[in-house]
C-alpha cells in the first residue's frame, strides 16, 4: 500500500498521466487517483510535513541510517538513552516525575552553569528502535516536553549487531 501526494503547476492531463505511470509500473494494483487544489501547500505543511514532526523525524532517521552503515539490523528491544534540558529546577523535577510513571531510569541529573538551560536530565529505558516506534518514543518526549519547556537532545543507544 502507497500514499503518494503530488504538487504540480498544472493539472491539464495528470490524471490521465498518472494512470499510465501506475498502469506501466503496478498493473496488479488498484490506484485511485483525487486531484485537489491546495495553492498554498496547506496539506503539506499541516499533515504531510509539520516542522516539529519533520525535523524529529530526518533527525531520527538520519541515526537509524547511521546505525545500518555500522552494521546493526535495529532488531529487539535495546537501552536508548535520551537527554532534555531545562531553563528551571522545577520543570526538570516535574518532566522527571513524568517519565517516572512511564517507567523510564533517571541515568544522570546535572546542572551545567554555562548553558542558557543550564539543568540536564538524562534517562534511558529498553525500546524498540525500528522507524516506526522510535518516531512514536520521541514524538512523546517532544509532547511531555512542551509542558516544561525543556528541550529534547536526542537520543542514543549502543549497536547491535547480529552474529
Amino acid at each position: 500500500m502507497g500514499f503518494d501526494v503530488y504538487y504540480v503547476k498544472d493539472t491539464l492531463g495528470v490524471r490521465k498521466k498518472l494512470h499510465s505511470l501506475f498502469d506501466i509500473n503496478f498493473n496488479s494494483s488498484n490506484t485511485y487517483i483525487h486531484l485537489k487544489k491546495d495553492a498554498n501547500w496547506v496539506y503539506y505543511y499541516d499533515y504531510i510535513f509539520p516542522e516539529n514532526a519533520t525535523n524529529n523525524f530526518f533527525i531520527n532517521h538520519q541515526y537509524l541510517i547511521d546505525l545500518i552503515s555500522k552494521g546493526d539490523d535495529l532488531s529487539g528491544i535495546r537501552k536508548i538513552t535520551h537527554w532534555v534540558y531545562f531553563n528551571d529546577e522545577k520543570k526538570r523535577l516535574h518532566f522527571k516525575n513524568q517519565i517516572n510513571i512511564l517507567k523510564f531510569k533517571i541515568d544522570s541529573i546535572n546542572y551545567k552553569k554555562e548553558k542558557t538551560y543550564p539543568y540536564e536530565l538524562q534517562f534511558s529505558r529498553n525500546d524498540y528502535i525500528n522507524p516506526q516506534k522510535i518516531n512514536e518514543l520521541t514524538k512523546m518526549i517532544h509532547v511531555l516536553m512542551k509542558s516544561t519547556n525543556g528541550i529534547y537532545d536526542g537520543w542514543e543507544t549502543k549497536i547491535k549487531q547480529n552474529e
